[in-house]
């Protein structure tokens, strides 16, 4: 170390943070010991030592924003680091030490191997800075490069949730999660119970600490504690992992991977996020029902929309109310989460959205009423058997079979007149090239008969197209009606949209009740086992299983089954 002129009082700092760029410096302590006996070994006078715990990688910290303020105020001129990166990771603080030494308000900065003092090259104290600068962009650019890669193969970045644990035998970066066989069932049953809206978040804790047992997961020196309020709330109800997705920082949705089991599905995500209310993530604005886009109002016949209803009976007073947003009861001020087993009270509602006709009447349905509607119509007019629907398919196809051929020789039939048709056309032009015909006579004999070749042509063209069209809904109609009755009883919302779809079926609100109407092909299903069962009142399309030549009951209405 050169020879001080004039007595300098140094300032002894010290720092560590958890960030990445800091995990194999030494600790604070252990930077203070060091650089005690380096100043105590090259005589330093340390007027006070200045530690914290914080990252470098951008300005703002207290503790040397307090050091550099006295400094400058000359209670100190000199410092003594461990390395000049421990002062600075960012441009602005390295340049407020550099342009401190070079006006000589920093008379000398003492490292562990290295001197710096304002008559130096600053060219290579500026340069270590900007390494240190340099470093912390590329790990951070590094690492949030590995958590984007983390996040699109389905794996969220931190510690795993309750219920799970991270792979530590796997190579770190790429850890997965594994089940926690101690935690995982009792967690899906407390997700199950909420969903149910019959407890409060301060019951259903009290269930998971006092019923099950649960604590939460053991981690070094935490864990292994009782659950609290809003750690069930904010940790499990609210996140979207047991459902199979996650969101990143960024507000990105991404699909948890898919050899993670999923506790809940993404519906009863929601619908713990309705419960919660406010307190919930909000849900995309895209809300899917059952019934929307194909049922119209038979008043005025325009759209007819959904909405959720959710509201709340308060055990103290009573009172029935529209709890979302809310977070006490408007009658007796009970706050929510401290009600003793409220009841929570959910429908669906459809009603015309009155754009076609602002004074439209037409009231509105529960969704529970139309899915029962939907399941007892389906129930008495659609359900088969699964032997039944098998040789319906079956016969189907050998109908199918039966009109291709007929269909063969209508074809060979029309081709034939078309051609003699074209051979009557090209005599018509050579009599008019031979002046046998004059212009008149020949156009009105043209016009007709190409008119007439032209209608043959697209006869021709769409010849079976239509047969094979209502052949492939009247299959995919059989092939739907075993169990849609099930379906709208007890599927989900995709479910029950989808099998309308398939069937072709629309809805029609009447005087807040329903009506369907069918494609042709699956109104001559029903009206097919309608007239079997009543040529036949003994036969049971839902229960029959013997469809042989021995069941009197089915040889006698089998030829009213299939359409035609």
């Amino acid at each position: 170390m050169k020879k001080q002129e004039r007595k300098i009082k140094y300032f002894l700092y010290a720092r560590k943070s958890s960030d990445s760029e800091d995990r194999q410096v030494q600790s604070i302590p252990d930077q203070i010991r060091v650089l005690k006996e380096l100043a105590a070994d090259n005589g330093i006078e340390v007027a006070e030592i200045f530690q914290e715990s914080r990252s470098a990688k951008e300005p703002g910290r207290s503790v040397f924003t307090e050091m550099i303020k006295r400094i400058n105020k000359g209670e100190a001129n000199g410092l003594i680091v461990w390395k000049i990166n421990r002062l600075a990771r960012n441009p602005i603080d390295g340049g407020t030490i550099s342009w401190m030494l070079q006006q000589g308000t920093i008379q000398h900065i003492q490292t562990y191997g290295r001197s710096y003092y304002p008559e130096d090259n600053v060219l290579m104290m500026q340069v270590e800075l900007g390494m240190a600068n340099q470093y912390v962009r590329d790990l951070s650019t590094d690492t949030k490069r590995g958590i984007r890669a983390r996040e699109e193969s389905g794996l969220p970045n931190g510690v795993a949730p309750i219920g799970f644990m991270n792979d530590l035998l796997a190579e770190p970066g790429n850890r997965g999660w594994l089940i926690d066989n101690d935690r995982f069932n009792l967690i899906q049953q407390l997700l199950h119970i909420y969903i149910k809206g019959q407890y409060s978040i301060r019951k259903l804790t009290e269930i998971a600490n006092n019923q099950m047992g649960l604590r939460t997961p053991i981690r070094k020196k935490q864990g292994g504690k009782k659950l609290v309020i809003s750690y069930v709330c904010d940790t499990i109800l609210k996140n979207p992992v047991y459902a199979g997705f996650f969101f990143s920082k960024n507000g990105d949705r991404h699909e948890l991977h898919p050899d993670i089991p999923r506790m809940i599905s993404e519906d009863q995500y929601w619908q713990i996020q309705s419960i919660l209310g406010n307190r919930g993530r909000p849900r995309p604005s895209k809300i899917v029902f059952a019934y929307t886009g194909q049922m119209i109002c038979g008043e005025c016949g325009g759209v007819v929309t959904a909405e959720h209803k959710h509201q709340l009976i308060c055990p103290t007073c009573r009172k029935k109310f529209s709890y979302p947003n809310k977070t006490h009861c408007p009658e007796c001020g009970t706050a929510i989460q401290e009600m003793n087993n409220p009841t929570y009270l959910h429908y669906i509602y459809y009603h015309c959205t009155k754009k076609k006709n602002p004074n439209c009447s037409e009231g509105s349905i529960r969704e529970r009423d139309i899915d029962e509607y939907l399941s007892s119509y389906f129930l008495k007019n659609l359900k088969m058997s699964k032997s039944l629907i098998e040789w319906c398919i079956k016969n189907l196809n050998a109908l199918n079979s039966s009109d291709q051929k007929n269909e063969f020789n209508r074809k060979r039939s029309l081709t034939e007149v078309i051609t003699k048709k074209e051979k009557e056309y090209r005599e018509l032009a050579l009599m008019r090239a031979k002046d046998q015909l004059d212009d008149d006579e020949f156009t009105s004999l043209k016009g007709p008969l190409k008119g007439e070749i032209e209608a043959l042509r697209q006869e021709l063209g769409r010849l079976g197209q239509k047969d094979k069209d209502q052949h492939k809904e009247t299959f995919r109609a059989f092939s739907m009606t075993q169990g849609l009755d099930e379906i709208f009883r007890n599927g989900t919302t995709q479910e029950k949209k989808d099998a309308l779809l398939e069937i072709g079926s629309n809805l029609t609100l009447k005087d807040k009740k329903l009506s369907i109407s069918h494609t042709k092909p699956c109104y001559a299903i029903i009206n097919g086992l309608l007239a079997a069962k009543t040529k036949n009142p003994r036969f049971e399309p839902e229960n029959i299983q013997d469809i042989s030549e021995q069941n009197e009951d089915f040889i006698a209405v089998r030829s009213t089954l299939l359409p035609r």
